[in-house]
């Protein structure tokens, strides 16, 4: 199994605001996303601190320990365990954390709870032969769907995942979708692009390709509407998405590849003629 990607089970992060208030989180995913925005993982409301990003740090699980990633525009301050001296960490830099780890966030102090890592068991739902997690479990686990989603795309370095509401774009209501971009080499401050294959330009609206630093993964937006034209026409469209970081990742890419039923559009006119077989007084 490969030790970046297991999920400590039974980790916690414990919350302490400015005024003393506190809350406790299980972590249940191999990347936690912490921020004032309301679809972080953990949310750092203004109204109980300042200091707080909409999206401001990354909790990646990394075999036995954790990683914190500044993906913010401001400092955290982080001691990696009890027994470490707090220090500064710049925006787009890292810090290891292990048992006992404080993460100061603006007027929020997180601390990082670890109970003793257990070996998998054999007879889990996750696991296969010999405990092996398997990857379509483990992803299920992940990143549970949203709808019918395509098999995820993994280069040697680049990873790649598609998440849409549903399978059929209707000309009332548009698809949206995630793409989750994962840095899997060893490259820091990645940036990568995605390309849109087989749609027409009208059709979608994507997010940026992201910064990433090693094991960082981020979600992009993505959104199809119907065109309302006679093409593309109704039936299956087979479309990709291809993700590439050509300056730290050169000949590289990871592709998803998806096809979806576009519904048909109905276009009716009503035209008023004079019956001349009316008698007129």
């Amino acid at each position: 199994m490969n030790e970046q990607e297991r999920i400590v089970q039974g980790a916690r992060i414990e919350i302490q605001d400015r005024d003393g208030w506190h809350k406790t989180f299980v972590i249940q995913k191999a990347i936690t996303h912490v921020g004032s925005e309301a679809r972080n993982d953990i949310v750092l409301e203004t109204w109980r601190g300042m200091g707080v990003s909409s999206r401001h740090v990354q909790i990646i699980s990394v075999g036995a320990a954790y990683r914190v990633v500044n993906i913010g525009d401001k400092e955290i301050v982080v001691a990696p365990d009890p027994n470490s001296a707090e220090a500064p960490i710049a925006p787009l830099a890292t810090a290891e954390l292990r048992d006992g780890a404080l993460i100061q966030i603006g007027d929020f102090r997180l601390r990082l709870f670890m109970p003793p890592v257990q070996p998998p068991d054999a007879g889990s739902p996750l696991t296969g032969q010999e405990g092996a997690v398997t990857s379509a479990a483990r992803d299920a686990a992940i990143y549970p769907a949203l709808g019918p989603a395509p098999l995820p795309s993994t280069g040697r370095d680049i990873g790649l995942r598609l998440q849409l509401s549903e399978a059929a774009l209707s000309p009332h209501r548009p698809l949206q979708g995630v793409l989750v971009v994962r840095n899997q080499g060893q490259q820091a401050g990645v940036q990568f692009r995605l390309e849109v294959i087989g749609l027409e330009p009208e059709m979608f609206e994507i997010g940026p390709g992201p910064i990433l630093f090693p094991g960082a993964e981020k979600e992009v937006a993505l959104r199809i509407v119907h065109t309302c034209k006679p093409h593309p026409p109704a039936g299956p469209l087979t479309w990709s998405v291809r993700a590439t970081a050509p300056e730290a990742y050169p000949g590289q890419s990871a592709t998803v590849t998806h096809t979806i039923q576009v519904l048909p559009f109905y276009r009716h006119s009503l035209i008023l003629v004079e019956d001349l077989n009316i008698v007129r007084a």
